[in-house]
């Protein structure tokens, strides 16, 4: 029995070196060369975990504040809702108008005075509706007495036809060169009642007869009639002057210009006299006065 020995092998018996496998991966830390070489793809892979979440962090918050900034509403002069009223709302560029705590609406544009207006607006058409109790100028007084208005007219008219007596008296005395009154007293006499009636006329334009009907209109021609019956009168009365300063002679007093003049201007009174005539005798009778002819007055 051969007794085993342990036989080492010799090394010249050894297999031949083959291909030598490949060496397993491993995750070790590049050297310092590969690291330069891949800096600009894979930089924070060097890095620990806690560090690149901490840079991840860093880099995070500006572009959430930068996004915010740009999306916001008041970037652009929008309203962000709130009644602050922060300068951005009191810029924004494209605001009208909103509703107030009270449901009421602001309608004031950028400077405020759309409000005064609307304000000022209200203001006047209140004014513009108020009603007052005053009478209008065409309405009757409530205190005004028909009956005195038309008496009070009728009574120039009684005056008027007074000096139409006066007249006619000094024109025929004046027309004989004063054979009985004198041509200085004529000539007194006529100029008298040319002012007198010239007072009588704007007597008749201040009357109030607005509680008569048809009174305004008749007051008024009567004033017409009696301007026209005074520049008669006057006539006359430079008629009866000239007469008293010069040599008279009854054949020809009645040749004189101021005495044509005169019955021209009688003519003119008669024509408005007529007038006023046509529309006060139905006033007249109306109230039970007497009626007037043109001759009368």
């Amino acid at each position: 029995m051969t007794t085993g020995t342990h036989h080492r092998p010799d090394p010249d018996d050894a297999p031949a070196p083959g291909p030598e496998p490949h060496a397993p991966r491993t995750h070790s830390t590049p050297t310092t060369h590969a690291t330069q070489e891949t800096y600009g793809t894979a930089v924070f892979r060097t890095l620990e975990r806690g560090v690149r979440v901490t840079l991840y962090r860093l880099l995070a918050v500006p572009l959430a504040v930068g996004l915010i900034l740009a999306l916001h509403p008041w970037t652009w002069g929008g309203s962000s809702g709130s009644s602050s009223g922060s300068d951005f709302d009191s810029g924004a560029p494209f605001v009208t108008g909103g509703t107030d705590s009270t449901g009421s609406t602001d309608n004031a544009g950028a400077d405020g005075t759309a409000t005064d207006n609307a304000v000022g607006d209200t203001t006047g058409n209140t004014g513009d509706s108020t009603v007052t109790d005053e009478p209008s100028p065409t309405d009757p007084s409530p205190t005004a007495d028909p009956q005195s208005q038309v008496t009070a007219l009728d009574d120039l008219i009684s005056q008027s036809a007074d000096q139409r007596t006066q007249v006619s008296a000094a024109v025929a005395d004046a027309g004989q060169c004063g054979s009985d009154a004198g041509l200085s007293q004529d000539a007194t006499t006529l100029q008298n009642d040319a002012d007198s009636r010239t007072s009588l006329a704007q007597q008749a334009t201040a009357l109030t007869m607005d509680a008569v009907t048809g009174g305004p209109d008749a007051a008024q021609l009567l004033s017409t009639a009696l301007n026209a019956s005074a520049t008669a009168d006057a006539d006359y009365a430079r008629w009866a002057t000239a007469l008293a300063g010069g040599s008279c002679k009854p054949a020809t007093t009645h040749q004189q210009s101021d005495y044509v003049a005169g019955g021209k201007d009688s003519t003119t009174a008669q024509q408005a006299k007529s007038a006023f005539v046509e529309a006060w005798n139905p006033i007249a009778e109306q109230y039970g006065l007497t009626t007037r002819g043109t001759d009368e007055f």
